[in-house]
């Protein structure tokens, strides 16, 4: 779903799995996404990425994420609502970063609260998560944004 310059919500009120790859970016003023019974996500990525006016994004049933997937959600400047409160199994390479300010290290830890396994570091278990702003010096990450050590 992509450069819809009109759309402002995004629900998936049935969607169980994914078996594929979904991509949500450059919608402009799109504000929220919900996935409200997916449980699983599989296939080679998930991206949501430059929604410049996405506030939240919720994932309440959704318990596992496959191997080698990768679970993208950046550059979303205003993004302060995640609820992934049902996750257990983070086996993707989570990747976060530039998404609004008030995503702070507590609620992105509390959207992983209930994770059990994990098969990368940056994942929701481990002590680093990429957020905040594009930074420069010893806090600059591998694509130029800001390391937060949780």
């Amino acid at each position: 779903i992509q450069n819809n310059a009109n759309l402002t919500s995004i629900v998936f009120a049935k969607l169980e799995k994914i078996d594929g790859s979904i991509v949500i970016q450059n919608n402009p003023v799109l504000k929220s996404i919900s996935f409200a019974k997916l449980q699983s996500i599989g296939g080679a990525r998930f991206y949501v990425t430059g929604n410049a006016q996405l506030e939240s994004l919720s994932m309440p049933s959704l318990t596992t994420t496959a191997y080698g997937q990768a679970f993208t959600i950046y550059t979303n400047p205003l993004l302060t609502l995640l609820d992934f409160s049902s996750l257990q199994i983070l086996d993707a390479q989570l990747h976060m970063y530039g998404n609004g300010a008030g995503l702070s290290c507590a609620q992105l830890k509390q959207a992983c609260a209930n994770t059990k396994r994990t098969n990368y570091g940056n994942a929701c278990n481990s002590a680093q998560w990429t957020t905040g702003q594009y930074a420069t010096g010893t806090n600059k990450g591998k694509y130029g944004h800001q390391l937060t050590t949780c």
